[in-house]
């Protein structure tokens, strides 16, 4: 067990044999429908600021990052409701990659990175095109601090090209 195993809320991956029958021929959209942040640490350097937070997510480490919008003076707490962020993925992916997941706060100078964590998300193959609330992510800086607890809604829906 390597130390990035720790960041990771399902720690192992599912034995291959369980997703041999799922097939996904034309790839699949991971949705993300709703990131909730709670007991956001505030990292703001004046006193009576509160933290303006936002989410980048990136499956893969050569996948896009997709970005929720800023939720101004949030404070400790952050609901992104409705998100909708689509990312185009395939089953090999999702069974050898992670969801990288990232908490920043928006300054008007710079964003400054809260913390992160990797998802193992292999799982959710077990239940394609069924809306599931990962279990409670625990986001952590570079020190290994707790900065908040990330709830995250998700599926995984069979790729369907169509055509207008």
């Amino acid at each position: 067990k390597t130390e990035e195993d720790e960041e990771v809320i399902q720690i192992e991956r599912i034995k291959p044999e369980l997703l041999e029958g799922i097939k996904l021929r034309n790839g699949a959209i991971l949705k993300i429908d709703r990131i909730i942040a709670k007991d956001l640490v505030n990292v703001e350097l004046a006193p009576l600021d509160k933290n303006d937070p936002f989410v980048i997510v990136k499956l893969g480490e050569k996948g896009n990052d997709y970005k929720t919008d800023t939720k101004d003076n949030a404070g400790n707490y952050a609901d992104w409701e409705n998100v909708n962020l689509e990312i185009e993925t395939y089953k090999d992916q999702l069974t050898t990659e992670k969801l990288n997941v990232k908490v920043y706060d928006e300054n008007v100078t710079a964003k400054k990175l809260i913390g992160e964590t990797d998802l193992i998300l292999d799982a959710l193959l077990l239940k394609i095109g069924q809306q599931q609330e990962l279990p409670m992510t625990i986001i952590r800086d570079k020190k290994g601090k707790n900065i908040c607890s990330l709830f995250i809604h998700i599926c995984i829906y069979p790729f369907t090209h169509y055509s207008i």
